[in-house]
């Protein structure tokens, strides 16, 4: 009671005294708050959670480069996650999100498509033959730091047989299998929040709306080249970091404006 009250009284004196856009970013919150607190504040506040919000928007930024290397479309594949922590539940909302607006599905048959397992789940041998069809499954391990992610770069590229499209919350170094140099990217939420917040208050956002992540994704997704692609990489170099952030917060601006617009005639 004494916490809820606490951040209750601090939401309400930010705002009070700072303005209705003023960008307010919870960090490292406990899972059993960090989702309460953005449900209650996001339709009231500018808020932003970048273990949930960010992180989904870079991943979700990941799978949309990749398919440019593996085809079809995103409600063409299935997604898996180990554990439905903070980071997996956002991706994995907004992975949904992305996929009833590309097919205009409803959301609730967009989740079908993504299955979250705890440290007990388990694919069996039955299900080894469906899995063949997979042949360039992409695997995001994002665990930080190295010695505690999913997988190593290694690892995905020689139990995949060269195959996997692979980056990782840390970054690892290059990695040689069957004669070829393998170089993977890093998903890391520094290629969105600062352009994400800069474009939030160059337009004047007074909320931050599920469509501004998916625009945030779609723009860091557009920064992938040929070149990239041929490298099997789905982020760009981190030399190009402040360029995505400029793409980011153009495109956040653009949208913002517009949003606020679209608010103002109502």
């Amino acid at each position: 009671m004494e916490y809820a009250e606490l951040m209750n009284e601090f939401m309400s004196a930010v705002k009070q005294n700072y303005g209705e856009k003023v960008l307010i970013q919870f960090e490292d919150f406990a899972n059993h708050n960090a989702f309460d607190l953005l449900a209650k504040y996001s339709p009231t506040h500018l808020v932003f959670n970048d273990d949930i919000q960010g992180t989904a928007s870079v991943v979700l930024a990941g799978l949309i480069s990749a398919l440019k290397l593996v085809g079809e479309s995103l409600a063409d594949h299935r997604f898996l996650f180990l554990g439905a922590g903070e980071a997996g539940t956002g991706i994995a909302e907004l992975i949904a999100l992305e996929i009833s607006k590309q097919t205009r599905a409803p959301l609730e048959e967009a989740r079908k498509k993504i299955w979250l397992v705890d440290s007990k789940g388990r694919i069996v041998k039955s299900q080894l033959n469906s899995l063949q069809h997979w042949l360039k499954p992409i695997i995001l391990a994002l665990s930080n730091p190295t010695s505690k992610s999913e997988c190593t770069t290694e690892q995905a590229y020689t139990w995949s047989e060269g195959c996997a499209i692979f980056a990782s919350g840390s970054q690892f170094g290059p990695v040689e299998y069957n004669w070829k140099v393998y170089v993977s990217g890093q998903s890391n939420n520094a290629y969105i929040f600062p352009g994400l917040g800069l474009g939030l208050i160059i337009s004047g956002a007074i909320r931050v709306h599920d469509d501004m992540l998916l625009a945030a994704s779609e723009a860091l997704a557009a920064q992938i080249t040929l070149e990239h692609i041929e490298k099997g990489l789905i982020y760009p170099p981190f030399t190009n970091i402040r360029k995505c952030w400029c793409t980011c917060v153009c495109t956040l601006s653009v949208f913002g404006l517009y949003v606020n617009d679209v608010l103002g005639s109502l």
